[in-house]
């Protein structure tokens, strides 16, 4: 994983966004975000979850079984730290259009 200082995402997810969700929920939302991060071929995405220790321990679970994420870390001092969750996903090498 690139230093701290040069990780840049491609997209980001902010759950605050989306108001109190239920578990599924969540877990829905993060796979979806992932998912269409990879179908779109971006490597670097970052997913800001709280510092709380409910959406962060679940993110990372999400991330464990998912077969697109390559790895991930908690953000650095300036980026969020425990609140957000840097991730570095597989390349996608699928060509979508066949003929």
């Amino acid at each position: 994983m690139p230093p701290e200082d040069f990780f840049i995402p491609e997209d980001t997810l902010d759950i605050h966004d989306y108001g109190p969700m239920l578990h599924h929920e969540i877990e829905y939302l993060i796979t979806r975000f992932i998912t269409d991060n990879y179908n779109r071929k971006l490597e670097k995405i970052k997913i800001i979850t709280g510092k709380g220790n409910v959406v962060s321990p679940l993110t990372i679970k999400i991330l464990k079984k998912s077969k697109h994420v390559k790895e991930y870390r908690y953000a650095g001092y300036f980026s969020g730290q425990k609140g957000a969750i840097e991730i570095i996903l597989h390349k996608n090498t699928v060509n979508k259009r066949k003929k």
